[in-house]
């Protein structure tokens, strides 16, 4: 299917490597350290969204009075601890496999 490409270009979140499950415990995570429960739900709508807005969302919903950039900055510091922990491969990896060196 992509032989008649010269190069492939694609992101790895949600392509390649499905954090799902890593990026809501590094919310959780943070959420704890204020006392706060995290409605899975609420996240799990929020799917795809830039980190910013998520945490706009989770400060408006939860009343907060944090900076958005602050608390983003201590879920990216969570994240980056846990990531490798949940992270699994999606299919698309065979193709990165199949095309590797090969393609742009």
């Amino acid at each position: 299917m992509y032989d008649k490409y010269q190069g492939l270009i694609f992101d790895m979140d949600g392509t390649l490597l499905n954090t799902e499950l890593s990026n809501y415990k590094a919310w959780y995570n943070v959420l704890d350290t204020y006392g706060i429960i995290l409605d899975k739900y609420l996240i799990s709508s929020l799917k795809g969204s830039p980190t910013l807005y998520i945490a706009k969302v989770i400060i408006d919903k939860y009343n907060l009075d944090i900076d958005p950039k602050f608390l983003v900055i201590k879920k990216k510091n969570i994240l980056k601890k846990i990531i490798f922990e949940h992270t699994t491969t999606l299919p698309f990896i065979e193709v990165v496999k199949k095309y590797y060196k090969k393609k742009k």
